[in-house]
């Protein structure tokens, strides 16, 4: 074999490395974004709303057994995922009327078994969890002021919604009119004037105070990290410190009211913490104060991947598995915030054990396991 032959060999082999070499890289690349698309697909599907009556509402669906919540209380704790079932068939059957104007309406699956979740856990920890199955219709107070209120924060959310906090509360109520009312009847119908005024009270000072706040809060971009978690404090920690207060007040409960205040409070701002995660891309579209985009703000070459990604894939929510390997420095601060929530409710609860498993649970959501 001449030099111009072997020479000839050579840069053909080479060629054909860097061909199969080019190959492998575009299908690895090509497998890579069919799984993205096939979890984003998943992931928007797992918060469709349930849209139905919280009576008919199965107590078990075998996708529980693997997904937020359930999954990790059946895996770990599976003596209370038992008592939890039968809790909610007990809540359930003792449900008057024919319907009930929940979540379920608007919350996926995951979400309104959450939302059940911690309600049971408050009663048992307040000692009021008979009382709850027993008459579960005063909590329909609580729970209507939850819906209200998350009706309010997707109005203020969409295109244009900046008006609704603009022109203030007449524009709010006319929009809201259907909750608030129902809200309205289900004070006059459990509760005393002098009850139901208390009540009024807490509902119309939150939503004027939360409103106030959000008028006065900039987007992502300007407002700084500790303002912006003190904002989110104000919000959505205040909210469960009001539920709180309104279970209380409908229930007659006077023993851990301000540890219950405090833990739901805390597990509120976990929980906001894995929620503008998810929420972060279209948080990043809108310019809406988000934990999750001041964290990729401290880490400038996160924040430039995350950046592309978001213009490239602008869906609803951000794709766990993917920020887990490019956003790694963000998500071990996300990570250190939440514990940071957690050990500080382990400070407060006298149960350790229910404690532990409430914060398993929230685990469970960061890493979601849909």
């Amino acid at each position: 074999m001449t030099s111009k032959q072997i020479i000839r060999s050579f840069r053909t082999h080479q060629l054909q490395g860097l061909f199969w070499g080019n190959g492998i890289t575009r299908f690895v690349e090509y497998w890579e974004n069919i799984k993205l698309k096939a979890r984003r697909r998943l992931l928007v599907w797992s918060f469709q709303p349930v849209r139905q009556n919280l009576k008919n509402v199965p107590i078990f669906a075998p996708a529980d057994l693997v997904r937020f919540p359930t999954g990790v209380l059946s895996h770990r704790h599976p003596g209370r995922y038992l008592r939890f079932l039968m809790n909610f068939w007990k809540y359930q059957k003792n449900i008057r009327g024919k319907s009930w104007s929940s979540l379920s309406m608007i919350y996926c699956r995951p979400l309104v078994i959450w939302y059940y979740y911690t309600l049971f856990w408050w009663a048992e920890y307040c000692g009021v969890l008979d009382k709850l199955l027993q008459d579960p219709g005063r909590s329909l107070i609580p729970e209507l002021f939850i819906r209200y209120i998350i009706k309010i924060d997707s109005i203020i959310d969409i295109e244009g919604g900046g008006v609704y906090l603009l022109e203030g509360l007449p524009l709010i109520k006319k929009e809201c009119a259907d909750v608030l009312q129902e809200l309205l009847i289900q004070i006059k119908a459990n509760r005393e004037d002098t009850h139901g005024k208390k009540l009024r009270q807490k509902i119309w000072g939150f939503r004027q105070n939360s409103l106030m706040v959000s008028r006065n809060t900039q987007g992502w971009p300007e407002l700084k990290f500790q303002d912006m978690l003190d904002y989110k404090d104000k919000t959505a920690g205040e909210l469960s410190r009001v539920w709180v207060d309104l279970l209380c007040d409908v229930y007659d409960v006077e023993v851990r009211v301000e540890n219950s205040r405090r833990i739901f409070g805390l597990v509120s701002m976990a929980i906001q913490v894995v929620d503008d995660m998810l929420d972060s891309p279209v948080d990043f579209r809108d310019h809406v104060s988000n934990i999750f985009i001041h964290l990729l703000m401290e880490t400038p070459g996160e924040f430039d991947t995350a950046k592309a990604h978001f213009e490239q894939f602008p869906g609803a929510y951000l794709d766990w598995v993917w920020a887990n390997k490019y956003l790694p420095n963000a998500c071990k601060k996300a990570v250190e915030l939440i514990t940071g929530y957690t050990r500080e409710i382990s400070t407060i609860s006298e149960n350790q054990i229910m404690t532990i498993e409430l914060c398993e649970i929230m685990e469970d959501w960061r890493v979601l396991n849909p």
